[in-house]
């Protein structure tokens, strides 16, 4: 098989569907069951006893069946992820390697300055992502080989106006991503954001070194433009980029530069300084 070759997303789309109906089915049939086998016993002898009988082995027998399709289902998609992860090391590993030239601001040097692993580095410092670069060089493809390498356990969101139907087709075949495609979409969920801060902010606080978050990435694409057109947006990216971390509350910010004005922190330079890891793409063409 081609390492390179991908999954189209609606396959995988298909094959979660088809597991989840299973499920369900296994569900509504084991049911049925308990129903149906009780009250033989309870029926007069005839044909109402026998019907009773014999549906409630069917429904048996039948989800029976079921549930070994779903083991089955289960087994492919476990061969499918243990695939689909080689396929997402060897993404990341060529785009580092071959496609993008990538540095990182005041970074401790590491075996003669080199970092070679751009998502530890990110996850010991503890901090939100800055993704510069221009047009064709690669920002949402260096977003995805970066979630790839985190995996599933990760919850994502995707704010991006301008998107297709071609784009994000990794993060869109996760379970666990949800993607706004419009302003209005994307000024409510920076709103829930916000509320989601303040009542994570409050679960801390009572459950102490206890608390288990879930962990979120939202990725802003274009933030200039969000800047512009969504009132909300600046207010997001400062309350953030400020308390977002201790909640596990993590934010990608994808623009073509990096002046406080674009990303709605003007005043407030330190946020962007001491908040983020910045990472600096640079595209073939402008080398």
């Amino acid at each position: 098989m081609n390492e390179q070759s991908e999954y189209p997303v609606s396959f995988v789309r298909t094959l979660l569907r088809l597991q989840q109906s299973v499920k369900a089915g296994v569900l509504g049939l084991g049911i049925a069951s308990l129903v149906l086998l009780p009250t033989v016993g309870l029926q007069n002898k005839g044909v109402g006893k026998l019907s009773a009988a014999v549906a409630g082995l069917a429904c048996s027998l039948v989800g029976f069946r079921l549930a070994q399709d779903d083991s089955t289902l289960s087994a492919i998609g476990e061969d499918l992820g243990i695939i689909d992860r080689k396929q997402q090391i060897f993404w990341y590993n060529g785009l580092l390697s071959k496609k993008q030239s990538l540095t990182l601001e005041n970074i401790k040097p590491i075996d003669d300055d080199l970092i070679s692993d751009v998502v530890g580095y990110w996850q010991a410092e503890d901090k939100h992502l800055l993704i510069v670069g221009g047009t064709g060089a690669g920002k949402s493809t260096f977003v995805q080989a970066f979630a790839s390498v985190l995996g599933t356990s990760w919850h994502y969101k995707i704010y991006d106006n301008d998107c297709t139907v071609d784009d994000w087709l990794y993060l869109r075949s996760l379970p666990s991503c949800s993607l706004f495609e419009s302003y209005s979409s994307i000024g409510e969920q920076m709103q829930a954001d916000l509320d989601a801060l303040e009542d994570l902010t409050q679960e801390r606080k009572q459950a102490g070194n206890r608390w288990q978050p879930n962990l979120y990435l939202s990725v802003a694409e274009e933030m200039p433009a969000l800047v512009d057109e969504i009132d909300i947006t600046r207010d997001w990216m400062s309350k953030q980029a400020k308390r977002g971390r201790r909640v596990k509350r993590f934010i990608t910010v994808v623009a073509q530069n990096d002046t406080v004005k674009n990303l709605g922190l003007e005043g407030d330079s330190s946020l962007r300084d001491s908040c983020f890891v910045r990472v600096y793409l640079e595209s073939e063409c402008n080398r």
